[in-house]
């Protein structure tokens, strides 16, 4: 029985890998901003990304209280109009998409009774990323880039550690004998693979991320090789390095396919 599940794991791991490639090519991380406005005491008509580049084209329709309340040297990137918004808490929110998108920014936000709130200057860290406006005090913040890296880290750390778990109790592995030493070594490769592949997906680095996740999941499975080889205990070591590779390949395939929807997920709350 736990031959005829290993076989059909390691035809499951295959089939991901070709869907990974395929899926992996066209999901690529998109530059994405949301804005929060916080603090309001009205709707809000307009939400507007200034930058201090002057675009190529001219926003159209351009309320006159916007263009009026306009800071010296800064330019209306694009504007979002939030009156025919029903909800609430998206009336009070926008988003904005593009390669282009600026990376130092201010916004402006017009209200109802057409008051304008122009914030402080603000750079993005991220490809994808929240920023929250103070309305009653002008200003915009934004999450630390250390944060959305601890919340990416616990996600797919916890992924990872069910994944190879199950690999390894389909090898013949003790959890109970073994605990120690797997927890110990998978903490420490997935710090690793936060600050390299994690950090490339927050910079945006599009396919330079994914070669850097392919070349340090390798260095990773030799790191796991060359310790659960000494420290896993009740198997030969042969099958101490074949469980690591296996392990590794179906982390690995699951952890790529999933990287964009949790770092989607995570931007949407930071």
């Amino acid at each position: 029985m736990r031959k005829k599940l290993f076989i059909l794991f390691c035809m499951f791991t295959m089939l991901l890998c070709a869907l990974t490639v395929t899926a992996g090519a066209n999901s690529l991380p998109r530059p994405y901003m949301r804005i929060e406005i916080d603090h309001l005491d009205q709707p809000a008509d307009w939400i507007a990304l200034l930058t201090a580049d002057e675009p190529e084209e001219l926003q159209p329709d351009i309320p006159e209280a916007l263009s009026a309340a306009l800071p010296e040297g800064w330019h209306v990137w694009e504007c979002a109009d939030r009156r025919n918004e029903e909800v609430a808490h998206l009336q009070n929110s926008a988003s904005f998409h593009g390669s282009d998108v600026p990376e130092t920014f201010r916004v402006a936000v017009v209200l109802a009774d057409g008051t304008v709130t122009v914030t402080n200057a603000i750079t993005r860290t991220r490809s994808m990323q929240t920023f929250t406006v103070h309305a009653d005090a002008g200003m915009v913040t934004t999450v630390p880039t250390m944060a959305g890296l601890l919340l990416q880290f616990l996600c797919t750390c916890s992924i990872t550690l069910l994944i190879e778990a199950i690999v390894l109790r389909l090898f013949g592995f003790s959890l109970r004998e073994n605990w120690k030493a797997f927890l110990l070594v998978n903490l420490a490769t997935q710090i690793l693979m936060t600050l390299t592949f994690g950090r490339e997906l927050i910079d945006g680095s599009g396919y330079a991320a994914y070669l850097l996740a392919f070349l340090v999941e390798l260095a990773i499975f030799i790191i796991e090789a060359a310790a659960f080889a000494f420290l896993l205990r009740g198997q030969p070591r042969r099958r101490r390095i074949v469980c690591t590779l296996w392990a590794n390949v179906a982390s690995f395939v699951l952890g790529v396919w999933m990287a964009i929807p949790i770092y989607s997920r995570i931007a949407e709350i930071m």
